[in-house]
């Protein structure tokens, strides 16, 4: 029996991960085994409302909109998010608090027996159930033994293969797409977009964000085979605008029967974006009270924009495409002249994109090294940086890259962290006392 959640965690990571490494996992992706699990485990998910999210860039934060909304109701949500900046725990929430760790270890020791007790050839090969089906299990388990109300669900990897793809929801939600994980969904955005499409169900109401027009046409003619209405946030609410600072977003929506203002904790003019699907999806499958707009105000998600110290001022971000670091950088750069960048990558992105964007633009830059969960290359990530800029210097390790910014800031000018969600969660580490991420994510 597990003592702790660690070692629980650290138990589920014994089995086969596909976040550390995805060669093959689609091959490997079968929703029956989840079924199968699901099955012995009492259907944990069966009669629950729930929203499940699929997308390449906002699913975490949209889903914190969402939780936090149908908490401002009265619902005792269950949040599954991934991947998590600092602690396993991020990824299955009470609406981003944590629940006790009792729940966590109850649920942990049922699938444990439950493991053995299954009699199947399938679960004692090497392609027996991942890590990412067990916390999925794990989440489910704990949602219903608490007794949340309503369950929000973040895919994974993809979405039609996806372990969380078993449940029939209320509502299918898509954040935009762009080409991601090619190796493993495709090498087009049409096939990228196939994947994601696989969440959308018969008859149940899709929502999606702004998406590339390759996308949107393969999204439109899914929900259509399936005869699920398809809500498309820039034809409802043509007028998402936003007046961010460091600390928060002024968001105004406006549509053609309705104009809404609203305040969020989160900053930047894609979070108003998200914040605004959030709300066409609960006004549709929910209500449109007003207490939904105080439920979007206290939203919030690690490693997003986050300011992690003020003095020196530190903000870390988990950008990792080209499409994303885009966004980052245009926010900073409208609230900040210059700044330090410290930057690291796993491998298999699109790290030349992302150089293209940055380097040109930040004299100052630390490539480091984010963790070892994954696998990357800070030296040949260096050599691409010093295409465009050569003045990029390498620290590998995270400590010494953030001794360094420090020093080349000067108290002056703004440290900003972004590259992958592992580099986020390696400078937050070092910065933000385990105390107080405790805090913030058991009160908040």
């Amino acid at each position: 029996m597990f003592q702790t959640v660690d070692q629980l965690f650290s138990y589920f990571e014994t089995f086969t991960n596909f976040e550390k490494n995805r060669i093959s996992a689609l091959r490997h992706e079968r929703l029956d085994r989840m079924r199968l699990l699901l099955a012995h485990a009492g259907m944990p998910h069966e009669g629950k409302k729930i929203i499940h999210i699929a997308g390449s860039k906002g699913k975490g934060s949209t889903a914190a909109f969402i939780g936090s909304g149908l908490s401002a109701l009265g619902y005792k949500t269950g949040n599954y998010l991934s991947p998590h900046i600092s602690n396993y725990r991020e990824r299955i929430t009470c609406n981003g608090s944590f629940f006790p760790e009792e729940s966590y270890l109850r649920a942990g020791k049922t699938i444990m027996d439950l493991l053995d007790s299954i009699d199947d050839p399938e679960f004692q090969s090497p392609f027996g159930p991942t890590a990412f089906e067990l916390l999925t299990l794990l989440a489910l388990l704990v949602f219903r033994q608490e007794g949340c109300d309503r369950f929000v669900l973040e895919t994974g990897l993809g979405g039609r293969l996806d372990a969380t793809n078993v449940v029939t929801p209320i509502a299918s939600v898509i954040t935009p797409i762009e080409m991601e994980h090619a190796d493993v969904l495709g090498d087009t955005i049409e096939k990228i977009a196939g994947e994601k499409a696989g969440i959308i169900k018969p008859g149940i109401p899709v929502f999606s964000s702004k998406q590339e027009d390759a996308a949107l046409e393969v999204l439109r003619k899914r929900a259509k085979e399936l005869g699920s209405r398809f809500y498309y946030l820039p034809e409802i609410y043509p007028v998402v605008r936003s007046r961010c600072s460091l600390y928060g977003s002024e968001v105004e929506i406006e549509g053609a029967e309705e104009k809404k203002h609203f305040s969020i904790a989160m900053t930047g003019d894609f979070q108003a974006e998200n914040a605004a699907l959030a709300y066409l999806v609960l006004r549709t499958v929910e209500t449109d009270s007003e207490a939904l707009f105080s439920g979007f105000a206290s939203a919030t998600l690690p490693g997003r924009i986050e300011t992690i110290s003020s003095d020196p001022l530190i903000i870390v971000d988990a950008a990792h495409t080209e499409s994303s670091v885009r966004r980052v950088i245009a926010n900073f750069r409208n609230m900040f002249d210059d700044g330090v960048i410290i930057f690291g990558s796993i491998s298999g992105k699109r790290s030349d994109a992302m150089a293209a964007l940055i380097a040109p633009h930040f004299h100052d830059i630390i490539i480091s090294r984010p963790g070892t969960f994954k696998k990357s290359d800070p030296k040949a990530l260096l050599e691409i940086f010093r295409r465009f800029n050569k003045d990029v210097i390498l620290q590998e390790d995270p400590t010494q890259a953030l001794e360094t910014a420090k020093k080349l800031a000067g108290g002056k000018r703004p440290i900003l962290v972004l590259g992958s969600f592992y580099m986020a969660g390696e400078i937050r580490s070092r910065v933000v006392h385990k105390s107080t991420q405790e805090k913030v994510n058991v009160l908040r």
